[in-house]
């Protein structure tokens, strides 16, 4: 009996261990549909029990006013898809400064220039983020130029502009080289290094970080964009949300027999007040 129950145990304890992966990856080189403009491109991995958005859906999770801002009515930025100089293809993340400039991240916030998408835990769910991996250029040579990504857990009730997870600038390569901003090679962006003054104030390794973990709402991401001039643009390959999506834990028998005594409790003193 004994050697059933380690048996059980090793089952239970091997199940419950989750390995960080791909949650939700949006990857332009293999998407198969790249002449929809504006660009309405959907994840090409999608973790089980979890829905990705497509980007520029228009969905939200900040109240009014949520959503695709200018990634789809141009008033902030245009988003389409464009043939890359190597093989496969770009999203190109284009300012329209009809609205006023965008050359920091302030601006980009209050002229709406952003794209973003949403990921939402299936019921009984939630998302546990590990990091997070982007791979881009500048679309030309002009600065600055950058992009910041800033997510709905740092920025509530659809006050934008709060905080961002990451945020880099004039250093990134050109088109067609590109460059993959991930944990592995974050630190050499880091506050205090050869290129702190254009670094934003997050990190894009997030396992450490428990308002990342355990959420069970929709998270919204969105990329703002800054560049100098009318036309600029900043190009993305890839990016993908890597971590694991698990199951809520029940509430233990323990837990759900003391409610169960205190809601009996309540019961008797209600009776004995009458």
């Amino acid at each position: 009996m004994r050697k059933l129950s380690l048996i059980v145990l090793a089952v239970l304890g091997s199940a419950s261990v989750s390995r960080a992966a791909t949650i939700a990856d949006y990857n332009f080189i293999s998407n198969p549909v790249p002449t929809v403009q504006p660009a309405n491109a959907g994840a090409t991995t999608v973790a089980p029990n979890i829905t990705a958005s497509a980007i520029n859906s228009g969905v939200g999770t900040g109240g009014a006013g949520a959503g695709n801002g200018g990634g789809t009515n141009g008033t902030g930025m245009n988003v389409d898809y464009t043939t890359a100089g190597y093989s496969g293809k770009f999203l190109r993340a284009v300012t329209q400064l009809g609205s006023g400039t965008q050359t920091n991240e302030a601006q980009a916030v209050s002229t709406a220039c952003y794209f973003n998408f949403v990921l939402t835990p299936a019921s009984g769910f939630a998302i546990n983020l590990s990091d997070i991996s982007i791979t881009g250029a500048r679309g030309g040579a002009s600065t600055p130029r950058g992009f910041f990504l800033a997510s709905s857990i740092e920025n509530p009730n659809n006050a934008w502009g709060t905080a961002h997870i990451f945020g880099i600038g004039s250093e990134q390569s050109t088109r067609p080289v590109l460059t993959t901003y991930n944990s592995s090679n974050y630190t050499s962006f880091e506050t205090g290094g050869a290129n702190a003054s254009s670094l934003g104030d997050g990190t894009l390794s997030l396992s450490g970080i428990s308002k990342y973990q355990n959420v069970t709402s929709p998270i919204e991401f969105r990329f703002y964009v800054l560049a100098p001039s009318n036309g600029n643009s900043i190009d993305f390959t890839d990016f993908a949300i890597n971590g694991t999506v698990t199951p809520v834990p029940a509430p233990e028998p323990g837990t759900v027999g003391l409610m169960g005594l205190g809601a009996v409790g309540l019961l008797a003193r209600r009776r004995r007040g009458r």
